[in-house]
């Protein structure tokens, strides 16, 4: 009786984890009128955050590979936030067992998942809050973590890419 409850309990704490971040994040940004960027050392900060999404997905395989004590010009916060929605996603969008890449080195973030993809008209629309590709269609979220993706990384005076082949993989890759 109890193994059934299990799952189910992890699944509404990962819902109520997630609303509270995707909170705090949109109060943050309401609040930030200048980025203070500082060079950090971002190697922990990577695992950190790995460990907490394995948590909330261990049906995924999390890999990440790239330079050792990484260093980077960014905010400690956002870039902690960044990190957390697309590894998120990726770990919503992937069927169990599939691996998700993080690829980290001086000059680039790229995160790489092989299942759902987006269609190349419903690139364009990813950056729109609230907005839902066909692939999330009946699963559970907020929305909004692409669009904070790419306020944070504007905010950053960073560039973002997002590519994609429809029920192939996806690929997210920010420059520094």
């Amino acid at each position: 009786q109890y193994d059934q409850l299990f799952p189910k309990i992890r699944e509404q704490i990962g819902m109520m984890h997630r609303l509270l971040d995707t909170l705090t994040t949109v109060m943050q940004i309401q609040k930030t009128t200048t980025i203070k960027k500082e060079s950090l050392g971002v190697t922990l900060i990577i695992s950190s955050v790995l460990d907490s999404i394995r948590l909330l997905h261990p049906e995924i395989i999390f890999t990440s590979s790239g330079e050792k004590d990484l260093q980077i010009i960014t905010h400690q916060w956002m870039f902690e936030r960044i990190l957390t929605n697309l590894l998120d996603n990726a770990g919503k969008f992937s069927p169990a067992w599939w691996t998700v890449t993080l690829v980290a080195t001086t000059y680039s973030l790229m995160i790489t998942d092989a299942w759902a993809g987006i269609s190349p008209d419903q690139l364009t629309q990813i950056r729109e809050p609230f907005w839902q590709g066909d692939a999330a269609r009946g699963t559970t979220g907020f929305w909004l973590g692409l669009s904070l993706v790419r306020q944070f990384v504007t905010l950053l005076d960073r560039d973002i890419v997002v590519k994609s082949i429809l029920g192939v993989w996806t690929e997210v890759k920010i420059s520094w």
